[in-house]
C-alpha cells in the first residue's frame, strides 16, 4: 500500500482559497500554451499549403544553354524526360507544365505577368477552392484565362470578358485573344499578383513548342516532412543519368518549394521561437503558482506534519504527502485547462470567431490545427515538470519536528 498516496487522497482540499487560486493559475498557463500550439501550428500549414499551392515540391528543369551568339539553345523538357523522372520519383507522378512571361492588354491598360500552363494530371484543388467569379474550364477548352482578383481589378475585367495576351518570342510578337473563365481569390497576395493560369496547347503553340513540351517537370503531394529526400533522391539520380548521356547531353537540375518559397519558410521558423518564449513563460508562472501554494498547505498543516512524524512518518513520507496533495491541483488545472483550451480552438476551427485581415496575414480568419502529439507531451512535460519542482518546497514540510509541528499556532 502507497501510504503517502493514501493520506494525500484523504485530505480534504475543497474550499481552500489556495487551493483554487493554484488551480486556476495551472488552468490558465495550459489554456495559453494550448492556443499557442494550436494557432501557431494551424498559421505554418496554412501558409505552407498555399505556398505548395502555387510551388511544387519538387520540380526538375533543364539548366538553360547559350551558343557564342547569345542564343538560346534548346533545352526544353519532354516526354523522354517525362519518362525519366517517373522512374526515378517512385510513387509520386511527375507532370508536365510550362511557365511563359507575358502581357494582358485591355484598351485601356496593361499588366505583365507569369503565365503557367499544365498537363491535365495536375491537381487544380488549390485554385478551384479559390474562385470568386467564373467556373473551372474544361480540359481540353481552347484559349481560357484563369486570372487573379487583384490582376482582374487592375485591368477592371470580370469572369466572361475577354482580353489580349501578348508573348514575345524573341524578335516577335504573338497575340491570343482569351476569355477569362473564372477569377480567384487565394488571398496570397504576392502570387496573386504575379500568376495566372491559361491552356498547356496555346502557350507551347506561342511559344514554339512541339506537341508534349515543357519548360519543367513537376512532382506534387508529396509530405512536407519529405521533400528534400525525394529531391535528393530524384537529383542524384537525374545526375547519374546525365553522366550516362540518358538526358540528351542536357544537364536537369531540382528545385523545391523550400528553395522558391524559402522566404516564407524562413519567416514561419520565427514563429517557433515565440512559442518557445510563450511556453516557458506560462511554465514559470505555472511553477510560481504551484510552489507558492504548497507553500501555503504546509504552513496550514504544520500539525498534520507534527502527528504524522509522531507516528512514525519518515521524512521521505512526509515529502510524498505534500508532493501528491499538489499533483492532485496539478491534474485537476490541467483537466480544466485542456477542457478549455481545446474548447476555445475547437470553436475557432469550426465557426472562425476571430477573423484576420488577409492583406496582411494572407489568411482570412485565425488557423487552428491540433498537433495531438505535441499537446499530449505537453500535458505529461507540465505533469514531470510540475512533480520535479515541488520535490524541493516539499522537502521543508520534511524536517519539521514533531514537538515544534504540535504546538506550531
Amino acid at each position: 500500500m502507497n501510504v503517502p498516496l493514501f493520506l494525500a487522497r484523504r485530505i480534504r482540499l475543497q474550499g481552500e482559497m489556495s487551493v483554487v487560486l493554484g488551480t486556476v493559475g495551472v488552468a490558465l498557463a495550459v489554456v495559453i500554451m494550448i492556443l499557442s500550439i494550436t494557432i501557431v501550428v494551424g498559421f505554418k500549414q496554412g501558409i505552407r499549403d498555399k505556398v505548395l499551392g502555387y510551388e511544387p515540391a519538387v520540380s526538375v528543369t533543364p539548366v538553360v544553354n547559350y551558343d557564342f551568339e547569345g542564343n538560346q539553345l534548346p533545352s526544353i523538357s519532354n516526354q523522354a524526360d517525362l519518362q525519366l523522372v517517373k522512374s526515378t520519383a517512385g510513387k509520386y507522378s511527375p507532370t508536365l507544365s510550362l511557365y511563359q512571361p507575358g502581357v494582358l492588354k485591355t484598351p485601356d491598360n496593361f499588366l505583365g505577368l507569369n503565365f503557367r500552363a499544365y498537363s491535365q494530371e495536375h491537381d487544380w484543388t488549390f485554385i478551384s477552392s479559390s474562385l470568386t467569379q467564373g467556373e473551372m474550364p474544361a480540359t481540353d477548352a481552347e484559349n481560357w484565362l484563369l486570372l487573379s482578383e487583384a490582376s482582374a481589378r487592375t485591368l477592371e475585367l470580370k469572369a466572361g470578358d475577354k482580353v489580349d495576351a501578348c508573348f514575345f518570342n524573341g524578335e516577335s510578337i504573338r497575340v491570343r485573344r482569351l476569355t477569362i473563365a473564372g477569377v480567384f481569390n487565394t488571398h496570397f497576395g504576392d502570387y496573386d499578383q504575379s500568376a495566372c493560369f491559361v491552356p498547356l496547347s496555346m502557350l507551347r503553340k506561342v511559344s514554339g513548342l512541339d506537341e508534349g513540351a515543357g519548360n519543367r517537370i513537376e512532382l506534387s503531394g508529396i509530405p512536407f516532412d519529405s521533400i528534400d529526400a525525394v529531391a535528393e533522391r530524384v537529383s542524384q539520380d537525374l545526375y547519374e543519368a546525365y553522366i550516362q548521356g540518358r538526358t540528351q547531353g542536357r544537364l536537369l537540375t531540382v528545385t523545391t518549394a523550400l528553395e522558391t518559397g524559402a522566404l516564407y519558410f524562413n519567416w514561419l521558423s520565427l514563429l517557433d521561437t515565440n512559442v518557445v518564449v510563450i511556453l516557458v513563460l506560462m511554465g514559470a508562472v505555472a511553477v510560481f503558482t504551484l510552489v507558492s501554494c504548497l507553500f501555503i498547505l504546509i504552513l496550514e498543516r504544520v500539525r498534520t506534519i507534527g502527528i504524522l512524524r509522531a507516528m512514525g512518518a519518515t521524512s521521505s513520507q512526509v515529502r510524498a504527502v505534500f508532493v501528491y496533495l499538489t499533483l492532485r491541483i496539478v491534474v485537476v488545472g490541467l483537466i480544466v485547462g485542456d477542457a478549455l483550451g481545446l474548447g476555445l480552438a475547437a470553436a475557432q476551427y469550426l465557426w472562425e470567431i476571430i477573423p484576420l485581415d488577409p492583406e496582411s496575414y494572407y489568411l482570412t480568419a485565425v488557423p487552428i490545427a491540433f498537433p495531438w502529439l505535441t499537446l499530449g507531451l505537453l500535458n505529461l512535460g507540465v505533469l514531470v515538470v510540475g512533480a520535479a519542482v515541488l520535490l524541493l518546497p516539499a522537502s521543508a514540510a520534511s524536517r519539521v519536528s514533531p514537538s515544534t509541528a504540535i504546538r506550531y499556532e
